[in-house]
Formats: structure tokens, sequence, C-alpha cells
């Protein structure tokens, strides 16, 4: 046990074995932590039990591990929500509210509520085109500034997250420049719609991009919906309190069925010749993504999803769309997103189906 717990410093407070019944599963241990911050043989402990010293209901547990999934199962998306707030800031360009080069901070800026006196100069010419682009300069997934990687961290919400994001960008080239990935440029999507709609970003895109196309979806939370899977990551990321949906709404925060993106890639697919036609177009930064959506070699619009506890793909070629979501990740991030594009490729050129 000693070198299964050799990623964490934590030491066990109880430790346990499921009841010796007939089942196609080897048996397990499981391991409940006095913290939150707890994994044990790769595997995270499901959020139904609390850590701490506490009664153990094996039952629970192992039906939380070894349930099958079913096809009214809903999955974080992660990334995959990056395309739903294209969607939506299209929605709002073809209304002219603003347009890709429509400056977002500063005094001119669509947020121009935020201070950023105190910001590097160059955060003054980042454009909505930037954000979508992933070509801002900075907030770079690597840096994790979006993840509650720290006490501080953890705590901020709201304008104070915001501010802390404004101060903590350090951009590596001039906006426009080159392609960057970042979540926090679709966190700031996300406050664009809400200041030009005045209302939720979520009811927003429930209002104007779910519900008219009956796509049914949800903004996750750190307590799964009761038709939500549980979420483990061997990466020893827990994927209840590494990261926040509610935080990362725009970026990495809807929970939907495989069944709705599929519908959303669909709707995608039906309108990318005119009201999404700016969000398949190749970008300047990098021509293998547009704006929110991924562009395929081989003609497909999709995109890959990964975060602690989560994997999946949203993926459209003409008639074909198809949708993978997985309620783990790889040690690696994004390690299962390849042969999920490969997957989805197969399908798309009929060699699994007629």
């Amino acid at each position: 046990m000693d070198e299964e717990m050799a990623d964490t410093n934590m030491r066990p407070s109880v430790v346990t074995g499921l009841p010796g019944r007939r089942s196609r599963f080897p048996t397990k241990f499981f391991v409940v932590w006095r913290s939150d911050e707890f994994s044990w043989a790769g595997r995270a402990i499901p959020r139904v039990i609390t850590p701490g010293p506490t009664s153990i209901n094996t039952t629970q547990l192992d039906e939380a591990v070894e349930g099958e999934a079913a096809p009214k199962n809903s999955y974080r998306i992660a990334s995959i929500s990056k395309t739903v707030t294209a969607m939506g800031i299209m929605e709002l360009m073809n209304r002219r509210h603003f347009n890709l080069d429509s400056k977002v901070f500063g005094e001119r800026g669509i947020l121009s509520w935020l201070d950023v006196s105190r910001a590097h100069p160059w955060i003054r010419a980042v454009t909505v085109r930037h954000l979508l682009e992933h070509s801002s300069g900075g907030w770079s997934n690597q840096d994790k500034l979006e993840f509650n990687t720290t006490p501080q961290t953890e705590r901020l919400n709201g304008t104070t997250l915001l501010d802390f994001y404004i101060r903590s960008y350090e951009p590596k080239f001039q906006p426009g420049r080159r392609y960057l990935y970042s979540n926090i440029a679709y966190v700031f999507l996300g406050r664009i719609i809400e200041q030009i709609t005045l209302t939720k970003y979520s009811d927003f895109i429930q209002d104007v991009v779910f519900k008219p196309n009956k796509i049914e979806a949800q903004i996750g939370d750190e307590d799964p919906a009761d038709s939500e899977v549980s979420y483990y990551s061997p990466d020893n990321a827990n994927p209840y309190t590494y990261w926040s949906p509610s935080k990362l709404d725009a970026a990495a925060g809807w929970v939907m069925r495989a069944e709705e993106v599929a519908r959303l890639f669909l709707l995608l697919e039906s309108r990318k010749r005119n009201w999404y036609h700016l969000l398949v177009q190749p970008s300047d930064a990098k021509r293998t993504y547009g704006r929110g959506v991924q562009l395929g070699d081989d003609g497909s619009l999709y995109h890959i999803g990964s975060l602690a506890g989560s994997e999946g793909i949203g993926y459209s070629r003409g008639q074909i769309q198809v949708a993978i979501l997985t309620n783990t990740r790889g040690r690696e991030q994004a390690q299962h997103t390849a042969w999920m594009e490969r997957l989805c490729r197969l399908f798309a050129s009929h060699a699994l189906i007629p």
C-alpha cells in the first residue's frame, strides 16, 4: 500500500475492502482521507463518501465505482464548453453588439469596469478575436492560474477572481501573434456575454442556444447531479476540489449527456455556412483552430475536453456527429482524446458503420 500511496504525503484514516461476493471486478480497497485532496491506487474516492472518520457503506462505494454508464448519465464536458461559449458570442455579434476586433479591456473595452491600471499594458490591446482564438498572449493553461492550487485561488470568486486574473496577465507575446491555449480567455468571454445581456452567462446560453434547439445541459457543481457520473483521476488531481465548474463556467463548466453533445455539433454543422461561419474559419494564430472550434484536416469540426476526472470529444463531419465522454482522465492530460479523435474519424469515413 505504501508504494501505491507514493504520490501523496497524507495518511489514511480508514482502509477497507469491498465485501466478498460474485463480481466480474477484482477486489478493491479504498482509502478515506482526512482531507478532500485524496486518491489512492490511482483512483479518487467518490464524492458520496465524506472525508475523515466516517461510517463506510461499501455497497455505496461498490455502486459508484462498478456501476455501468447508461445513456441517461451526464458528464462534465470540460473544454467542449468553449464551443458553447463561442456560439453564444456569435449570437451577440450577429446582433451587432460588437465585432471580432472590439477591445475587451480598458476605458473603451467591453469590460471597461475592470481595473487594468496595474496590469501589463498589452492587456488593453486584447480583442474578442484574441480571446476566441487563444491568441491573447497570456493566461496560459500551463500557469494553472484557474485551478485551486493554493488557498488564495480557492477563496477567490466573482470580481476578485477576475481582478486576480488581470493582475496575473504576463504575456509571452503581443496579442494576435501566436496561439497559446487559455481557459481564462473563455472565462472573460462569459463575462462579455453577461455585460452585454445583463443576464447570467448560463441563462443566456440556455435561452438562446440550448432551449430553441432542444439541447439539455447545466453548469456543473462540486456536488454532482443525480444522473451525473462520479469522477476519477489517476493523475492524483482530485476532480472535486482541483477545479470549480462554476468558476470555469464559460471555459469548461457545462455538464451534458453524450446525446446532447452530438446534437450541439449537429447545430454547429447545420449553421456553419451562415450563423456560425466565423467560428469555423481558420485563425491566423493556428490554422487548425477556428474560434472555439477545432478544425480537422478531414473537414471535420470538433473540440476535445480534458480536465481532472473527465475527458471527451464532440465531433461533426457532414451528416455524422459523434460524442464520446468519459468520467476519468489518463495519467497525462488529453491521453485519451487521441484515440477518441481516431474513432470519430472512423465513424465519419463509414469504416465502422454502413
